[in-house]
């Protein structure tokens, strides 16, 4: 390789693994300065510190957080280099144990600086700063200090060129005294990347969160409640919003003076009413994407499991003229159809029941299916299809591929998928007391199953691809 002219090495780079790189960086300076931004871009680093039990049994000089920091504190231009930092859950067995001895903490100009961005002349900072190099210096990692914690809030404040972060969002306090504060540093720094002037975090553009290990007792579950995102949503740089798990807890205060420049947003929910998203989604009027999917709850106080998603509509309105792909999962038959499709929108992934508006006791559409989608719509995905509705189904296909032109121009493809399970006709919803699970459905009547081939081929001559999704299956899809 070293007889390659750079410009090889760096259309190299892309196509080779992790372990290359290790052994390409100590063959010589030229090959150290090519490959080095490679080893560094994504970053991963495993977190111990959690409150379930099978968790918090790592020394104090083995956390692999801590000993990173410190490298990066020693060795500053590494930090330029990493711009994708995944943090996940591990008990960091095996080699993460037994590591050499650090000396402490770096040298204090070197990071200090960094924690006090608003300067040094008033005492309350003092007080924090000396609060937060206590944690730094807590050897106990079995004690309540947030010691994890408190080296992450100080990786993330060197991190300059940070554009992508994936991590376990902790429990604010501990699950049995929510007065002792788990995450106090580390919700300083994300509540200092809202003031641009600062500079921290202001290249971040994509975020991923997922609720942290914790020792559930009686009642837990692991969840973020909706609350502890309204201080990302202030962040002026982040785009893309990806959280799993997300619950009420309770009637959290939202503020109504926020306008987030987030444009993709991506909610996976397990609790049974969100009362306040509406408020949440009016902070985002510049929404490209809107991707939202439910869990089911087995709750005996349940009367539903699925969500009435038509209060999203009108805070969606506010997006109409910028988003372009939607996907709503789990809706709930009973409840009124979106109205908001703007004239950009590209791409929808929901229920045929989610989209056209029937008869009362019929499966007769008010108004065609072609008639509702918009113009600009490129890609569509209709899924939980049910065997029984399969004649509707394909009236409602047939009728719009014979209206893609000119109503449907630049439509590309059409997936449909049918449900793992249905119930029969008349049968109690399965989230009632005393429910009957619906039963596992079969393979659709031979006609109908003729009628989707025709389609097919009807579609791929009008130049739109049409395929049938297996079961369960998930394809890629716009």
């Amino acid at each position: 390789m070293d007889k390659f002219t750079p410009d090889i090495i760096l259309h190299l780079g892309p196509f080779l693994t992790t372990g290359d790189y290790y052994q390409l960086v100590l063959v010589s300076k030229s090959f150290y300065y090519s490959f080095i931004p490679y080893l560094y871009y994504h970053v991963r680093i495993p977190l111990n510190d959690f409150e379930d039990t099978w968790y918090r049994r790592v020394r104090f000089n083995d956390l692999p957080v801590r000993r990173f920091t410190h490298a990066i504190i020693e060795n500053p231009t590494l930090a330029t280099l990493i711009h994708s930092l995944e943090l996940y859950p591990d008990y960091c067995r095996g080699t993460w144990r037994g590591r050499s001895q650090l000396d402490g903490l770096p040298e204090e100009a070197k990071y200090r600086a960094s924690l006090f961005p608003y300067g040094e002349s008033k005492r309350k900072y003092w007080r924090k700063y000396y609060a937060w190099k206590t944690d730094l210096l807590d050897k106990k990692i079995h004690t309540n200090s947030p010691v994890e914690q408190a080296w992450v809030g100080l990786l993330l404040l060197q991190l300059k060129s940070l554009r992508r972060l994936s991590m376990p969002l902790q429990e604010e306090g501990r699950f049995y005294d929510h007065t002792q504060k788990l995450t106090v540093h580390f919700d300083r720094v994300i509540q200092w990347a809202a003031n641009p002037k600062l500079g921290i975090l202001k290249h971040l553009t994509h975020l991923s969160l997922r609720p942290a290990p914790i020792e559930q007792g009686i009642d837990g579950v692991e969840a973020i409640p909706l609350r502890r995102l309204i201080p990302f949503l202030k962040i002026p740089s982040l785009r893309y919003l990806q959280v799993r798990e997300v619950i009420e807890h309770g009637r959290p205060t939202l503020p109504d003076h926020i306008t987030s420049s987030l444009a993709h947003l991506r909610l996976e929910q397990i609790d049974e009413k969100l009362s306040y998203m509406p408020q949440f989604l009016s902070m985002c009027p510049r929404l490209e994407s809107f991707s939202w999917k439910q869990f089911r709850l087995h709750s005996k106080d349940s009367e539903h499991y699925y969500l009435n998603t038509a209060r999203f509509y009108a805070p969606l309105q506010r997006s109409r003229d910028t988003l372009r792909r939607l996907k709503f999962i789990w809706q709930d038959v009973e409840f009124p159809r979106p109205n908001f499709f703007g004239s950009v929108l590209e791409t929808i992934h929901m229920r045929l029941s989610d989209l056209v508006l029937f008869h009362e006791g019929t499966h007769i559409p008010i108004i065609p299916l072609w008639e509702l989608l918009p113009q600009s719509l490129k890609f569509l995905y209709i899924e939980d299809c049910l065997i029984q509705s399969s004649p509707m189904l394909c009236d409602e296909l047939e009728s719009l591929a014979a209206h893609l032109f000119p109503n449907c121009l630049l439509l590309q493809k059409v997936y449909i998928q049918y449900a793992l399970q249905e119930q029969e006709p008349g049968q109690k919803c399965n989230c009632m007391p005393n429910r009957r699970f619906p039963k596992a459905v079969g393979k659709a009547e031979p006609v109908i199953e003729e009628r989707l081939i025709a389609l097919k081929t009807r579609f791929l001559d009008l130049g739109v691809e049409f395929r049938v999704i297996d079961r369960g299956d998930t394809v890629p899809f716009p």
